[in-house]
């Protein structure tokens, strides 16, 4: 199955093998600009609300329900950057606070608190993203083509091989669940570059099949 929250107080459940969808339990707020969505490999999904507001929300699947948790400790989360992921084990979420910061925390599940960490080495605006990268690692993809790893045991950020071309709105980074992560350009085009993370290279992957703008993702 997979997620999606519109701009709207709407919450909906794609089954993939009857290419069929369900609306769900409606979230507390409305989605806007910079709301993100991260499963954590079990029963349970977070959601920021972006657009300025610190809200928080755990959904659980089997109960179709949403809870308010501990508010992000950063205001105005909105629009440019920000993301959330959880880096395929562990009690933590992490998020990229965007709106032109360098800002990055770490929410404990158990415990429902945040706590900031390293700051990203570049301020992340438009376009930019944050995407697991299997291990206990954590890539950051700038919009100055500036591209970083966070090592999770060391809590300190290092550069890498830089992507060929800016990034904008619409831009997603994604972990192909082995050894490559793809990176969209957004900004109305179709190009998508892949990562070899062994190698710390950068080729040309095939076109997107439509443009990738404003709200466009992968997961």
């Amino acid at each position: 199955n997979g997620y999606v929250q519109f701009e709207a107080d709407e919450f909906w459940r794609y089954d993939i093998s009857s290419d069929t969808w369900t609306q769900l339990g409606a979230p507390a707020l409305s989605a806007y600009w910079s709301t993100c969505l991260a499963w954590t490999g079990g029963d349970e999904m977070y959601a920021t609300y972006g657009n300025g507001t610190t809200g928080f929300y755990r959904y659980t699947i089997s109960s179709d329900t949403w809870t308010q948790m501990a508010n992000f400790p950063e205001p105005g989360v909105r629009r440019m950057g920000h993301a959330l992921v959880w880096p395929g084990r562990g009690i933590f979420v992490y998020a990229a606070k965007g709106d032109n910061s360098d800002v990055f925390a770490r929410y404990d599940t158990t415990a429902d608190t945040w706590e900031y960490l390293a700051s990203i080495p570049e301020d992340m605006g438009d376009g930019t993203q944050i995407s697991w990268g299997g291990g206990k690692r954590i890539f950051a993809a700038a919009d100055s083509q500036r591209f970083f790893v966070y090592d999770i045991e060391t809590d300190a950020w290092e550069e890498r091989e830089s992507y060929p071309e800016p990034v904008s709105f619409g831009a997603w980074l994604c972990y192909d669940g082995d050894a490559s992560l793809l990176l969209s350009k957004g900004d109305t085009t179709t190009t998508i570059w892949r990562y070899d993370i062994p190698g710390d290279s950068w080729e040309s992957f095939d076109d997107a099949p439509a443009e990738m703008t404003n709200g466009a993702t992968m997961v």
